[in-house]
Formats: C-alpha cells, sequence, structure tokens
C-alpha cells in the first residue's frame, strides 16, 4: 500500500516511533532493539507521557526474555502502578454498570476495558485512563440522574441540577457526559459516538450508534457483571478514528491497540472495508494503516491494503481530517477554536439561531460553568491570567 499523504502531528514523533518498534517489535528483533533503546535513551527526560502509559506493555516483553537490571526494574514498578489503577477503576467500573443496568438501561464497554480483557489478556498491560461506555440516546436523562444520585460527580457541570439534563437537551448539546467518584475513577458515559450530521439520509441512525453497533457486538464480563462491547471491527476503526484526533496528551495508543487487536484476533477484513465505507473514514483508516505498513510487521492481507487504497477520498474529507490531527491553529485564544470548530462540525443541526444559544450551553459544559451569566466573567478571567503569563513568564 503506497502512501503520498503525510502523517499529521497526532502520530508518533522520532522517540515515540522508535519506542512503538521496541514494544511490537517480533521476538527475533526484541533483544537486539532492547540493547539499543536501552542506550539511546535517558529514561527521566525521554519518556513522554505518551510512552508512560505504554511502559506495562514493555515489562511483559522484558518479563518474557527474562530480562532483568536497573531499567527493568522501574519498567517493573510502572507495571504494578498500572496494574493497581486499573483494578480501582474496573471495580468502580461494574458498579457502574450494575447500576445502570438494574435500572434498565444496556451498557455497551468501549475500547480500553474489552481491549485489556479480550486482547491484551492482562489487566496491567496498560494504563486506562477512563472508561467509556456507550448508552441509548434516549436513556441520557436517565443514566445522568442515576449517576449522580449514587455517589458520582459530573466533572464539568452543565446544568444547575439534575432536572434540566434532560434527554432531549442532553442530545442537542453534547454526545457525553464524564463522571468521576470520590476515588477519581472516571467514567464517561456517551450516547452518540460521531455526529450524524452530514450523513445520507439525515434521519436514518447513526451506524455506530447503540442501536448499530449492538447486532454485531460481542458478550464481555467486567467483574462480575455482564454486559457487551463491539465487535473486533468496529473496536478496530473506533479506536483508529479516536486516535486520529490531536491531543496534548499525544494518542499513540491506538497503534498498540490495533496491532494487538490485528495479531490475536479473527479480523473480518471485508467488514472492516464495508464499515469503512460506511462510516465515512476512508482518511483515519486509509493513514493508520500507511502508518502501520511502514513501521510495524503485521498480518494484514495485501487485498485488503490494496482495496483499502482504492477507496475515494474526497478533498474535504482528507481536509477535516487534517484539521482533527493537527491540532488546534490558534493557542492564543485557548481551547475556544477547539471548541468552536468541534460545536459546529459535530453538535449542532444546522446554523439557525437556536444552534447559537445551544453553543453557549456547549461551552457552560465544557468549561464546568453552571449558568450561562457566569460565561463573560470566566471568559474575562482566562484572558486576564492569559495575559499575565505572557507578560509576566
Amino acid at each position: 500500500m503506497t502512501n503520498h499523504l503525510p502523517f499529521p502531528k497526532s502520530f508518533p514523533d522520532g522517540h515515540e516511533g522508535l519506542f512503538l518498534r521496541l514494544v511490537l517489535s517480533d521476538d527475533k528483533d526484541f533483544p537486539s532493539l532492547w540493547e539499543q533503546w536501552r542506550k539511546s535513551i535517558a529514561f527521566d527526560e525521554d519518556i513522554n507521557y505518551a510512552m508512560l502509559r505504554l511502559m506495562p506493555l514493555l515489562y511483559l516483553r522484558v518479563r518474557a526474555f527474562d530480562i532483568s537490571d536497573e531499567t527493568t526494574g522501574r519498567i517493573k514498578g510502572i507495571y504494578k502502578l498500572a496494574w493497581f489503577r486499573n483494578h480501582l477503576l474496573l471495580d468502580a467500573t461494574a458498579r457502574a454498570i450494575d447500576l445502570l443496568q438494574k435500572n434498565g438501561i444496556p451498557v455497551m464497554v468501549l475500547k480500553g476495558v474489552p481491549l485489556l480483557i479480550n486482547t491484551y489478556h492482562d489487566l496491567g498491560a496498560r494504563f486506562l485512563g477512563d472508561t467509556d461506555i456507550l448508552i441509548h440516546p434516549d436513556h441520557a436523562h436517565q443514566a445522568v440522574v442515576l449517576m449522580l444520585e449514587n455517589g458520582w460527580n459530573h466533572v464539568r457541570l452543565a446544568f444547575s441540577s439534575p432536572e434540566k439534563f434532560t434527554s432531549a437537551k442532553l442530545n442537542s448539546v453534547t454526545r457525553e457526559i464524564t463522571f468521576s467518584d470520590e476515588k477519581e475513577n472516571e467514567l464517561d458515559i456517551h450516547w452518540k459516538l460521531f455526529s450524524d450530521k452530514g450523513w445520507p439520509g439525515r434521519r436514518k441512525k447513526h451506524p455506530m450508534s447503540y442501536e448499530g453497533l449492538l447486532p454485531r457486538s460481542k458478550p464481555l464480563r467486567v467483574g462480575d457483571v455482564s454486559c457487551t462491547a463491539p465487535s473486533d471491527e468496529d473496536t478496530l476503526i473506533h479506536v483508529i478514528v479516536h486516535g486520529a484526533a490531536f491531543n496534548d496528551h499525544r494518542p499513540i495508543r491506538w497503534i498498540a491497540d490495533v496491532a494487538w487487536l490485528i495479531r490475536t484476533s479473527p479480523i473480518d477484513w471485508t467488514r472492516v472495508i464495508s464499515l469503512t465505507k460506511e462510516f465515512g473514514f476512508e482518511a483515519e483508516v486509509r493513514l493508520a494503516f500507511s502508518y502501520l505498513m511502514q513501521n510495524l510487521s503485521l498480518p494484514i492481507p495485501p487485498s485488503f491494503l490494496e482495496e483499502l487504497s482504492q477507496l475515494p477520498l474526497s478533498g474535504k474529507k482528507l481536509a477535516a481530517y487534517y484539521r482533527k490531527a493537527n491540532g488546534p491553529a490558534y493557542p492564543t485564544f485557548g481551547n475556544f477554536p477547539v471548541l468552536w470548530y468541534s460545536y459546529w462540525n459535530y453538535e449542532s443541526r444546522g446554523r439557525s439561531p437556536g444552534d447559537y444559544y445551544r453553543f453557549l450551553d456547549y461551552l457552560c459544559a465544557s468549561w464546568g460553568l453552571a449558568k450561562k451569566r457566569q460565561l463573560l466573567g470566566f471568559i474575562l478571567k482566562k484572558y486576564k491570567e492569559r495575559l499575565k503569563r505572557r507578560l509576566h513568564p
């Protein structure tokens, strides 16, 4: 598969790429790559947050080769921390899923948790930042009220009381809400993964909605609680698209997740092509597999790569992809440009006056404000702080 498109800023840099090649290398290449990597890095200086979150995977590799030195001792400590923190999060996740499902809200668990349980088969294999779950949009209001009434706090409280979290309001303002418990375990409840704006047949359900994913889903057990997870093919695409978005924490975990899925799961490659076309993610999937083929050795059928390279890719889709993957262009204004772009591309339903009004609710939800009248004071305060930092760095 030949790629003439540049990789965006969200993809691994030089240090990260070398680290990924080490962690995901074949057994025959690992010992020599390990020696090269160990001699080329200063552990306290060259390990960024993105690599740290995958360091437990490196420990699993050195443990398999029975390598022991000062560096592996530190890596083992990181693995133990990931194992411990992941268990705390999984316990909290099981309680939340049990609460929702006992109240008639079926739950589908996304990305990290099912990958640890069903793909990595090791609960310390990599750090989980939070748990992502998907529910039907009609259950959004009930889910929010249940969480707030049972010891969970909304991380960015958008409305002054649970009664204002109506499903209609939630669906018009955002696609998800993040909750945190008393031990700071975070749970993201999604009712939509992506916007359905601009899709053929506006009245049709988004194909990556709860009801769209459910027929292909697979069983999952979190602790003593049974639920579902998306199919391997849906997870593959979701992880790639989520990882394409730029963020300050360097979203390179998608590469390890995709590599492990490909190596350990019976992927239906015909379905991946079909879903890529159906979802409209040709740019994300094509750039992702171009990177994988250039940097890793994976059992990907040539016929799939050839068919993927033949998918039509419009300039409009490419432009949208690079805007998302290269990050905000105007950091002077904080995250306002990102929120503006995200709202009008993913949350709004048009350009009506109501959409502008709902954008104020969206800002409140993103900035943790209870009422719209707090927006002006919040903006002035943040601008004053930013100006002060620039004048007196």
